[in-house]
């Protein structure tokens, strides 16, 4: 919500969401210095190809999106992902045995998506990965 300390941090704030959010949210966003951008809904969530739209008319040309496996696999289906930045620590969590981007759907090796890496250092006890996205 509005009071979230990601709001109250320096520097713009950009808030997607779909042309049916509530307006008295949107009004309290606003209120709090949000940039708001409704965009177009496909199967009741923000249509990503339509997001990115939204965001180059706002002048956005880099973005680092983080929101979990599910998020990552729809915008890599989608086509969105230009480079990927990967930090891989080693620890092991988890019950259920799905893969982090299990929703990307892909189940055998032949379907995988080879993205071109491009770096790797170490980072404390953590590998960090660049690659580029441009083959899939």
């Amino acid at each position: 919500g509005p009071g979230a300390r990601l709001f109250r941090e320096r520097g713009d704030a950009l808030v997607l969401t779909t042309r049916s959010a509530p307006a008295a949210r949107i009004r309290r966003l606003e209120a709090v210095g949000v940039r708001v951008l409704p965009v177009r809904a496909r199967a009741r969530r923000v249509d990503l190809p339509a997001a990115w739209r939204a965001l180059a008319n706002a002048g956005v040309n880099e973005l680092l999106v983080e929101g979990g496996g599910g998020l990552a696999a729809a915008l890599l289906r989608a086509g969105l992902v230009d480079r990927l930045e990967l930090l891989l620590a080693p620890l092991l969590i988890g019950a259920d045995g799905r893969a982090v981007l299990d929703s990307l759907g892909v189940r055998r090796l032949p379907d995988a998506l080879h993205p071109e890496v491009t770096a790797l250092r170490r980072v404390g006890d953590d590998l960090h990965l660049t690659a580029r996205c441009s083959r899939w």
